[in-house]
């Protein structure tokens, strides 16, 4: 309601995030997409936040923690970010000088290099890097995925895969999960498809 575009969808979220002092855990992210352009849009603590546009052709994915590492503070096109966002971090105790990785700094480290999380992305990133051109029905495919034909496929006691310690991508405890599908072919009100899980 409040933006015309990806763009200014992404900076609204920061600009919320910044003056409501927004206190998020490790891995709290929103995306926005419109026809042109995607950014995701990573939270942290003390209204803190960094966003990254999602390059032509780019497949990314978030598994409850953040990835967006080094931030190009000479890039406004391909990110924002809160003019505190260093300052922030060496009052923290959490930077001082050199490049500033992002999900690094501000990530919690355990949730950072979790398995829990790690192996989802490893696993997707494995599956979509061979197709080249991905579809809806591809998503929704990964959206299911439970790591069959990969090391990390675990069974329980009663055969199913989704009371282990392996956490997979497709979990019986998802919030939600969501494909995003702008169509340009069609009006605005009717062309922008979300498939919702």
């Amino acid at each position: 309601e409040r933006a015309t575009s990806a763009r200014e969808g992404a900076a609204l979220i920061g600009e919320l995030c910044g003056a409501y002092g927004l206190s998020c855990d490790s891995g709290t992210m929103l995306a926005v997409a419109d026809y042109d352009d995607a950014w995701w849009v990573e939270l942290a603590r003390g209204g803190q936040w960094v966003a990254k546009r999602v390059g032509p052709d780019e497949i990314v994915m978030r598994a409850n923690s953040y990835r967006i590492g080094a931030v190009d503070f000479d890039d406004p096109d391909n990110f924002m970010y809160p003019a505190t966002l260093v300052e922030y971090a060496r009052k923290q105790g959490w930077h001082t000088d050199g490049a500033f990785d992002f999900a690094a700094i501000y990530g919690d480290p355990a949730n950072q290099s979790d398995a829990y999380n790690c192996d989802r992305h490893a696993v997707l990133e494995s599956r979509y890097s061979s197709l080249g051109k991905v579809s809806a029905i591809d998503l929704m495919r990964f959206m299911r995925d439970i790591f069959e034909g990969t090391p990390q496929f675990k069974v329980g006691e009663s055969g199913s895969p989704f009371r282990t310690g392996m956490r997979t991508i497709a979990r019986m405890n998802t919030e939600a999960s969501v494909i995003v599908e702008p169509r340009r072919t069609f009006p605005p009100h009717i062309g922008n498809r979300m498939w919702c899980g």
